[in-house]
Protein backbone atom coordinates (compact mmCIF):
# COMPACT_ATOMS: atom_id res chain seq x y z
CA UNK A 1 0.00 0.00 0.00
CA UNK A 2 2.81 2.26 0.40
CA UNK A 3 4.46 1.89 -3.14
CA UNK A 4 0.42 2.85 -3.91
CA UNK A 5 0.20 6.04 -1.91
CA UNK A 6 2.58 7.99 -3.86
CA UNK A 7 1.09 7.20 -7.12
CA UNK A 8 -2.20 8.49 -6.53
CA UNK A 9 -1.48 11.11 -4.82
CA UNK A 10 0.39 12.20 -8.07
CA UNK A 11 -2.82 11.28 -10.10
CA UNK A 12 -4.76 14.11 -7.57
CA UNK A 13 -2.06 16.70 -7.81
CA UNK A 14 -2.12 16.54 -11.44
CA UNK A 15 -6.06 16.96 -11.75
CA UNK A 16 -7.09 20.80 -12.43
CA UNK A 17 -9.94 22.32 -10.34
CA UNK A 18 -12.64 21.32 -13.03
CA UNK A 19 -11.68 17.60 -13.00
CA UNK A 20 -11.52 17.66 -9.24
CA UNK A 21 -14.53 19.17 -9.14
CA UNK A 22 -16.11 16.98 -11.76
CA UNK A 23 -14.77 13.87 -9.69
CA UNK A 24 -16.28 14.72 -6.33
CA UNK A 25 -19.86 15.37 -8.00
CA UNK A 26 -19.64 11.87 -9.66
CA UNK A 27 -18.44 10.14 -6.41
CA UNK A 28 -21.57 12.00 -5.07
CA UNK A 29 -24.15 11.33 -7.17
CA UNK A 30 -23.02 7.52 -6.78
CA UNK A 31 -23.00 7.14 -3.35
CA UNK A 32 -26.94 8.79 -3.85
CA UNK A 33 -27.92 6.25 -7.01
CA UNK A 34 -26.71 3.52 -4.54
CA UNK A 35 -28.75 4.45 -1.18
CA UNK A 36 -31.64 4.97 -3.75
CA UNK A 37 -32.03 8.73 -2.02
CA UNK A 38 -35.01 10.12 -3.43
CA UNK A 39 -35.56 13.83 -3.71
CA UNK A 40 -35.24 16.77 -5.79
CA UNK A 41 -31.76 17.79 -4.93
CA UNK A 42 -30.58 13.85 -5.27
CA UNK A 43 -32.07 13.47 -8.69
CA UNK A 44 -29.96 16.71 -9.53
CA UNK A 45 -27.14 15.63 -7.95
CA UNK A 46 -27.10 12.23 -10.06
CA UNK A 47 -28.25 14.24 -13.50
CA UNK A 48 -24.94 15.97 -12.28
CA UNK A 49 -23.31 13.04 -11.88
CA UNK A 50 -24.00 11.76 -15.11
CA UNK A 51 -22.71 14.82 -17.00
CA UNK A 52 -19.53 15.02 -14.72
CA UNK A 53 -19.13 11.15 -15.98
CA UNK A 54 -18.73 12.20 -19.59
CA UNK A 55 -16.70 14.69 -18.74
CA UNK A 56 -14.80 12.95 -17.37
CA UNK A 57 -14.66 10.20 -20.05
CA UNK A 58 -13.75 13.37 -22.72
CA UNK A 59 -11.15 13.96 -20.40
CA UNK A 60 -9.76 10.51 -20.64
CA UNK A 61 -9.78 9.97 -23.96
CA UNK A 62 -8.17 13.32 -24.57
CA UNK A 63 -5.21 12.27 -22.16
CA UNK A 64 -4.89 8.76 -24.10
CA UNK A 65 -4.69 10.09 -27.31
CA UNK A 66 -1.97 12.55 -26.13
CA UNK A 67 -0.59 9.65 -24.70
CA UNK A 68 -0.86 7.34 -27.64
CA UNK A 69 0.11 9.58 -30.46
CA UNK A 70 3.72 9.25 -32.00
CA UNK A 71 6.20 11.80 -31.77
CA UNK A 72 8.08 12.81 -34.77
CA UNK A 73 10.90 10.46 -34.71
CA UNK A 74 8.50 7.65 -34.43
CA UNK A 75 7.13 8.42 -37.49
CA UNK A 76 9.50 9.32 -39.65
CA UNK A 77 11.18 5.76 -38.25
CA UNK A 78 8.01 3.80 -39.72
CA UNK A 79 8.19 5.68 -42.91
CA UNK A 80 11.91 4.84 -43.11
CA UNK A 81 10.90 1.35 -42.55
CA UNK A 82 8.21 1.37 -45.17
CA UNK A 83 10.25 3.45 -47.99
CA UNK A 84 14.13 1.51 -47.50
CA UNK A 85 13.41 -2.01 -45.86
CA UNK A 86 10.40 -2.85 -47.00
CA UNK A 87 11.50 -2.56 -51.28
CA UNK A 88 14.93 -3.92 -50.50
CA UNK A 89 13.38 -7.27 -48.41
CA UNK A 90 10.91 -7.74 -51.55
CA UNK A 91 14.02 -7.64 -54.26
CA UNK A 92 15.92 -9.71 -52.34
CA UNK A 93 12.89 -12.29 -51.84
CA UNK A 94 12.60 -11.80 -56.08
CA UNK A 95 16.10 -12.40 -56.81
CA UNK A 96 16.08 -15.50 -54.15
CA UNK A 97 12.78 -16.81 -56.02
CA UNK A 98 14.20 -16.30 -59.54
CA UNK A 99 17.53 -17.71 -58.53
CA UNK A 100 15.80 -21.28 -57.32
CA UNK A 101 13.73 -20.59 -60.32
CA UNK A 102 16.66 -20.58 -62.86
CA UNK A 103 18.37 -23.63 -60.65
CA UNK A 104 15.82 -25.69 -61.17
CA UNK A 105 15.51 -25.23 -65.14
CA UNK A 106 19.15 -25.40 -65.24
CA UNK A 107 19.04 -29.30 -63.41
CA UNK A 108 16.09 -30.15 -65.85
CA UNK A 109 18.17 -28.80 -68.86
CA UNK A 110 21.37 -31.15 -67.56
CA UNK A 111 18.91 -34.18 -66.99
CA UNK A 112 17.29 -33.53 -70.44
CA UNK A 113 21.01 -33.79 -72.06
CA UNK A 114 21.89 -36.58 -70.16
CA UNK A 115 19.08 -38.74 -70.80
CA UNK A 116 19.44 -37.66 -74.76
CA UNK A 117 23.16 -38.33 -74.81
CA UNK A 118 22.41 -41.91 -73.22
CA UNK A 119 20.00 -42.62 -75.58
CA UNK A 120 22.16 -42.02 -78.34
CA UNK A 121 25.42 -43.36 -77.17
CA UNK A 122 22.78 -47.09 -76.68
CA UNK A 123 21.70 -46.48 -80.12
CA UNK A 124 25.32 -46.69 -80.98
CA UNK A 125 25.82 -49.39 -79.31
CA UNK A 126 22.81 -51.34 -80.56
CA UNK A 127 23.48 -50.39 -83.92
CA UNK A 128 27.20 -51.92 -83.50
CA UNK A 129 26.06 -54.77 -82.25
CA UNK A 130 23.10 -55.26 -84.67
CA UNK A 131 25.91 -55.13 -87.52
CA UNK A 132 28.43 -56.94 -85.81
CA UNK A 133 25.64 -59.86 -85.67
CA UNK A 134 24.94 -59.46 -89.25
CA UNK A 135 28.64 -60.28 -90.50
CA UNK A 136 29.09 -62.94 -87.89
CA UNK A 137 28.93 -66.41 -89.87
CA UNK A 138 26.22 -68.58 -89.08
CA UNK A 139 27.95 -71.54 -87.38
CA UNK A 140 28.92 -69.36 -84.53
CA UNK A 141 25.73 -68.77 -83.98
CA UNK A 142 24.13 -71.67 -83.82
CA UNK A 143 23.59 -71.96 -79.47
CA UNK A 144 20.64 -69.76 -77.96
CA UNK A 145 21.05 -67.87 -74.97
CA UNK A 146 19.40 -70.51 -72.54
CA UNK A 147 22.22 -73.29 -73.71
CA UNK A 148 24.76 -70.15 -72.86
CA UNK A 149 23.94 -69.96 -69.66
CA UNK A 150 23.78 -73.73 -69.23
CA UNK A 151 27.25 -74.80 -70.07
CA UNK A 152 29.36 -71.94 -69.46
CA UNK A 153 30.95 -70.90 -65.69
CA UNK A 154 30.45 -67.43 -66.71
CA UNK A 155 27.42 -66.84 -69.31
CA UNK A 156 28.07 -66.28 -72.71
CA UNK A 157 31.64 -65.61 -72.86
CA UNK A 158 32.20 -67.86 -75.73
CA UNK A 159 30.72 -65.41 -78.10
CA UNK A 160 28.87 -67.76 -80.17
CA UNK A 161 25.62 -67.39 -78.71
CA UNK A 162 22.12 -66.75 -80.77
CA UNK A 163 20.44 -63.57 -80.16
Amino acid sequence: MAALRPSIHEFYRRLSRSESAASIVLVAGLTAAVLRVQGRFFDFLKYLAVLSALYLIFRVIAWGRSRLLWSLRNRLIVAYVFIAVVPILLIITFVVLAGKFLYSQLGAYVLYEDLHRRIEMLADISEHISAAHAVLPAASRRRKWSECWQHSPMPCTTGNFLV
